[in-house]
């Protein structure tokens, strides 16, 4: 979280049902916030025993934050989650599922939809030029990760990182995020290293 006051509790509030159903439980990880945003979720959501704010001094950025949770995390998978997303009921136990049921996975990532219901795509070929350029043509589009269906679940090489659900063994082994990204693009070359260190993504 940095400065997300205007998404955060939406975001808890549609997480906490789903804690309690899948024995996990929320760590907020607050990059200086100026706006009150940790507070107002750590007064709101002590009681419940499911939500642990941490607070850095300085805003580190979502991979260097991502990756000093990861590495010292006891669970096999960590599921990432920005502030402006708000998980649909049973997202996360269906996430957390496909992993069980796909151990060559090492990341995951839920259907996306934007705020009125329609989808938003976030299936991805790697951005090789090659890839790009297909992207850009009408007649080679449909082909591509970015515009095939999104309806069936299924391997992909990339996704975009809205939620993600993260094997903590080999995230490890490939050096967690790379920590020359602020934000953005940062999930695209972890998933590349995972690739090729033979992990896949669903």
């Amino acid at each position: 979280n940095f400065n997300g006051g205007e998404f955060i509790m939406p975001m808890v509030h549609s997480l906490l049902p789903q804690l309690g159903d899948t024995g996990s439980r929320l760590l907020l990880f607050d990059n200086c916030s100026s706006d009150g945003s940790a507070d107002k979720v750590e007064e709101a959501f002590r009681s419940s025993g499911l939500v642990t704010i941490e607070r850095h001094p300085s805003n580190i950025g979502f991979g260097r934050a991502a990756n000093r949770i990861i590495n010292r995390c006891e669970c096999p998978v960590a599921v990432l989650v920005n502030t402006d997303t708000v998980i649909m009921p049973g997202c996360l136990e269906r996430l957390l599922e496909c992993m069980d049921e796909h151990p060559e996975t090492a990341f995951a990532g839920p259907q996306l939809l934007w705020p009125d219901g329609s989808l938003q795509s976030s299936k991805r070929d790697f951005p090789f030029p090659l890839n790009l350029v297909r992207e850009n043509i009408p007649l080679l589009r449909r082909r591509t990760a970015k515009y095939s269906s999104h309806g069936e679940s299924g391997y992909t090489d990339w996704l975009v990182g809205a939620m993600m659900a993260v094997r903590t063994a080999p995230f490890r082994k490939v050096g967690g995020f790379s920590e020359e990204y602020t934000f953005f693009h940062e999930e695209t070359d972890l998933q590349f290293r995972l690739r090729k260190f033979g992990c896949r993504v669903w």
